[in-house]
């Protein structure tokens, strides 16, 4: 549903085709990973996936860019071998006090596992758990041993 004016110019709601949906989204995909964004192609092509799970090129879009961004936070965290702790100075944002892969890595980085390691761990959604990763990092909570 998009919301605009009608031939008569009164303003309201128009259902549009789901082609053209598809169709305004692929090309907004490939100007954001033109772009370099690779997070908004991620979220772009995560939205066309949940509306068809079978679209091959919003699959391969997205690989791409969890790749890509998983690389590029691996990298500013120090490498696959970089092992993390928590560090008392930095405080742990209260968004993620209470969630569960906060406490699993905090264990994980306790015991000096790096970091390529607590990912290879969790393969289904490495790129939540780097995600925390920075999180933690951005805000102090980690520190490089």
């Amino acid at each position: 549903m998009r919301v605009g004016f009608d031939a008569s110019g009164r303003y309201g709601a128009t259902f549009e085709d789901s082609t053209v949906a598809r169709e305004r989204r692929a090309r907004r995909l490939l100007r954001q990973y033109a772009a370099g964004d690779h997070a908004a192609a991620l979220a772009t092509a995560e939205r066309m996936l949940r509306d068809d799970p079978e679209d091959r090129d919003a699959a391969g879009y997205a690989a791409v860019c969890r790749a890509r961004l998983e690389a590029t936070h691996v990298e500013a965290l120090g490498g696959r071998m970089a092992v993390l702790r928590l560090s008392a100075a930095g405080p742990i944002p209260k968004a993620l006090e209470d969630d569960p892969r906060t406490a699993l890595l905090a264990e994980l980085l306790q015991r000096g596992i790096p970091i390529g390691e607590i990912l290879d761990l969790h393969s289904a959604r490495r790129l939540d758990i780097l995600l925390v990763i920075v999180k933690l990092a951005s805000t102090g909570a980690l520190a490089r041993r």
